[in-house]
């Protein structure tokens, strides 16, 4: 476990394995959970920024260090390997549930193969990353897609998940414009299924003002579990896409819509719930 800021390259240098993911290690929030006693779940967050979710490689302990990191990564940075195909594969076969925040679709078809000159002149074509994903679901992996400006529709629309096949994962429907919705006074919840396990041990009616969401669509087939309690639109949505499960938040975990919802009573048992149920224990 290095330390904060250590260069990535140096942390890949010293490790025996066919490096898969450049990490960027940080700090985890205080207002995060690590999930005590879990030998087995694990989960890959793939974010472009700090507000990243947590990467919990509960597997992986005794660790090397005191406090857990987080590690925010792209696929856009998967490092080169034998085969690209082949080290997504064992990247999806490795994790139970995969995490999606704050990251443009093209990420995935921007492979780090095409900017090799010695290559240029041949026909080049790289593996389908978002294609590998939606099989890697469909054969039981879980999927959690959350909000940002980068996330599902997005920031005058660079998200773009919805003009690419990860809709095919998605519970919810993108909209064909720009999603973002804020206000400073804050949205709050309207529950639609209390009795689901994510809510579990919560009001979730009672959280705090978050400022800010994406706004998306009910998709047919996929059950909203809550509602942004003055717009109606979806907050939180799941469902089933062939063995797996996914589930979306239309909100950033994280500040700045998520200032006062990092502070909440029910933050920690929240996003245990969510995974849990992602990774089919609930």
């Amino acid at each position: 476990c290095s330390p904060p800021g250590t260069p990535v390259t140096s942390m890949l240098e010293r490790t025996s394995i066919v490096p898969v993911v450049p990490v960027t290690v940080r700090r985890t929030s205080p207002h995060v959970p690590r999930p005590a006693g879990d030998s087995q779940s694990t989960w890959w967050s793939l974010s472009t920024t700090w507000s990243s979710t947590v990467v919990w490689r509960s597997d992986m302990r005794p660790r090397s260090c005191n406090s857990w990191w987080s590690g925010v990564a792209t696929l856009a940075t998967v490092a080169a390997a034998t085969s690209v195909m082949r080290t997504q594969q064992l990247l999806l076969a490795t994790y139970d549930a995969v995490i999606f925040s704050d990251l443009e679709a093209r990420n995935f078809q921007l492979s780090p193969s095409f900017f090799q000159r010695e290559k240029m002149g041949q026909v080049l074509t790289f593996p389908d990353r978002i294609r590998l994903t939606i099989e890697a679901v469909q054969g039981g992996v879980g999927v959690l897609f959350v909000g940002g400006w980068q996330s599902f529709t997005g920031d005058r629309g660079i998200g773009g998940w919805g003009r690419c096949r990860l809709k095919e994962l998605l519970p919810v429907t993108c909209l064909d414009y720009e999603d973002l919705i804020e206000n400073s006074e804050g949205y709050g919840a309207e529950v639609l299924d209390p009795g689901h396990p994510i809510l579990e041990g919560m009001d979730f009616s009672r959280i705090p003002p978050i400022l800010g969401y994406n706004q998306v669509k009910p998709r047919e087939g996929f059950e909203v579990v809550a509602q942004w309690s003055h717009t109606k639109d979806p907050l939180l949505a799941v469902g089933k896409v062939g063995k797996g499960r996914t589930a979306a938040f239309m909100s950033d975990p994280a500040p700045h819509w998520g200032c006062n919802f990092v502070f909440w009573e029910h933050y920690n048992r929240f996003w245990l719930n969510v995974i849990e149920w992602v990774v089919r224990k609930r």
